[in-house]
This record gives C-alpha cells, structure tokens and sequence, in this order.
C-alpha cells in the first residue's frame, strides 16, 4: 500500500512540475491569444471580427472530421505502446496514420473550398467569408499533419516542447505577424495571413522536434500481416467513434456562433464571441494538466494500474475546480467591467451573454 501511495504522490508531483512549465506557457499563450483577438475586434470592429470566427469555426469543423478521431487514437495507442516498449509498432502507427489522414484532409480541403461561396452567401450573407474559407481551406492538410507530429510529442511526454510550439511560438509569431502586417498596410488581409502562417509554421516547427528528437518513432517497419491488422484495428476501433464525438462536440461548441450568424448577422457575431472569448480563460486550468494527464493515465492504464489513475483523477479535478471559482465569481459579477477591459466600450452589449457563460464555463 506504501509502494502505491509513492507512485500516487510521484504521479502527482510529475503533474505539478509539469503543469508549472506548461503554466508559463499557457499564460503566454492566453496573453497573446487575447492580444491577437483584441486587436482584430479593436482594429477592424465587430463584422471583421464576426467573419474571422466564423471563418475559424467552420475550418475547425472541418479539420474535426477530417482527422477522423485519429489524433486521439494515437495519443493513446502511442503511449500503450510506448508502455510495452513496441516502439515498431509506434513507427507503423505513424506511418498507416499519415496516409489515411492525408487522404481525408485533401479531400475535406477540396470540398471547403468549393463550397465557400454557397456557406458565405447563402448561409450567413456575407460575401467577404468566402476569401476567408478558401484561403484558410489550404490549412486543413497543413493542420492534419502537425496534429500527427503533435500527437506524437504530447504521447513521448515531451510537454515542455509541445507547450512551447502550440502555445508560445504559435501565438506569439501570429500575433507578431498580424502587428506586422497591420503596419505595412493590409486590411483584413493581415488577419488571413497572419493566421495561415503561424499555422503552417507550427506544423514545421513539430515536424522538425519529431524528426530530431523521436527518432526512434521513424524508420523501417518490420511487423507480420496479423500485427498490421492487429493495431489497424486497434486504432479504427478506438477512433472511429470519435468522429461523431468531435464533430457533435464540434457542434455544441460552436452552434451559438452559427445560429447567430445564420439568423441575425456576422457583427452579432463579433460581440458574442467577446463574450465566448473571455469564457475560454476557464480552459486554462484543466490546460495546465491535461497535456500530461492523458498520455500518464494511458501508459499507467496498460500497466493494469488503474487505483493510480483514480487517485490522481480525483486530484487534478479539485485542483481545477479549486483554479476555476474565482475566475467565475469576477466574471459573473462584474461582466460589463470585464469586456469593457479588454474589448472596449463597443462590446458592452455583450454583457448579459458573458453572465449566462460564465456559469456554463
């Protein structure tokens, strides 16, 4: 029992050393998340702003279906695997991953981009979403392929790099772009493109982390017919349900944005999402955990130890509640303060949402 209770505690203390630099990061990332959105909703108003959210819920919905619930299926299997030290099998996951995902996202890309002008004008009445859609198109396949390599360090535990890529350098390096190209002069062009290139950076960035540091993860394939079909149906069949889990989660995140671009319009739907953007500050608590939290809990999972699990569950859940409450309490008070604080007096009429999400948050 003694020995049970020092690998609780060390689990723990993992959790805390690591929620302490994902902390940094988090911060960062959430300073500079706000900052970049503040600026567009400050610097272009609430239509631009409500077209550059529906924009980004629409694109995530595709990429949501694209990925198939793989990058979950190999979060998971990775860290089993990883567990039984079947690193082969690790380089075969990766490899039969990336074609499948390749294939689904090039056709999701084609069929976003053909349908931008039915979903701009048809759905919402907005022509100026349609450049939106078929620029941020391109960044389906791009997001498919630094998910895998993203899937890949948060599996290995390398929580400090991954905190850093997805994090840090890809809301700094947005955020530095869209001042940049606000500077020399674009328009709502600097929101496009500031947007697509911290994308395709972080896919870079992720990529070139894997190939240096996992290198055990790359590199010949040498399994029998019956162990490919072995983990190809241990993944479809953990993931496949998944689809319909992200994309009704999908849905359920972002159906208000979308009723209300479809039935009132897109500067409705830059209001709102002051109010929404400011609830995701509740993210970072569970954030600070979670990046670790799963890969830990799967790897100790094949290892049958399931008390563990339960005894660290229970503790990262009041740890987040414990964050959490008075976040609520400023904002359920004090809405009209808040947004004014960050998003300006313009987006005051936001107010009652922000006090009905904060308690949904």
């Amino acid at each position: 029992m003694k020995n049970e209770d020092k690998k609780i505690n060390a689990s723990l203390k993992l959790l805390v050393k690591t929620s302490v630099i994902v902390f940094i990061g988090v911060i960062l990332s959430k300073a500079f998340t706000y900052l970049y959105k503040v600026i567009i909703a400050r610097q272009f108003g609430p239509e631009i702003y409500g077209v550059f959210s529906l924009a980004t819920v629409i694109l995530s919905f595709f990429i949501t279906i694209s990925f198939l619930g793989l990058s979950e299926g190999l979060l998971r299997y990775i860290s089993i695997y990883r567990g039984k030290k079947e690193i082969i099998k690790i380089r075969y996951l990766i490899k039969i991953s990336t074609t499948i995902l390749i294939f689904s996202s090039f056709l999701s890309m084609i069929l976003l981009f053909a349908l931008s002008d039915f979903i701009s004008i048809n759905i919402f009445h907005n022509e100026e979403l349609s450049i939106f859609l078929k620029i941020f198109s391109v960044l389906v396949p791009i997001s498919i392929i630094s998910g895998i390599f993203l899937s890949l360090i948060k599996a290995y535990e390398k929580i400090s790099a991954y905190s850093f890529i997805v994090n840090i350098f890809q809301n700094v390096i947005r955020t530095l772009l869209l001042i940049i190209f606000i500077f020399i002069g674009f328009k709502s062009e600097a929101i496009i493109w500031s947007y697509f290139l911290s994308i395709l950076l972080i896919a870079i960035m992720a990529y070139i982390f894997s190939k240096k540091y996992i290198s055990e993860a790359f590199g010949a394939v040498v399994l029998k017919n019956y162990q490919r079909k072995e983990v190809i149906s241990s993944l479809i069949g953990y993931s496949w349900p998944i689809i319909f889990l992200g994309a009704i989660g999908s849905i359920f995140l972002w159906i208000d944005s979308l009723i209300i671009g479809y039935f009132k319009n897109v500067g409705d739907v830059g209001f709102y999402n002051a109010a929404f953007t400011i609830i995701s500050l509740f993210g970072i608590a569970p954030e600070l955990f979670m990046q670790l939290f799963f890969p830990l809990i799967t790897k100790e999972f094949s290892r049958k130890k399931t008390n563990l699990i339960k005894e660290v569950s229970k503790q990262v859940n009041k740890w987040i509640f414990v964050l959490n409450l008075p976040l609520f309490i400023i904002i359920f008070l004090f809405p009209g303060a808040v947004i004014n604080l960050l998003f300006g007096q313009e987006y005051i009429v936001a107010e009652k949402a922000l006090r009905v999400l904060s308690v949904g948050g």
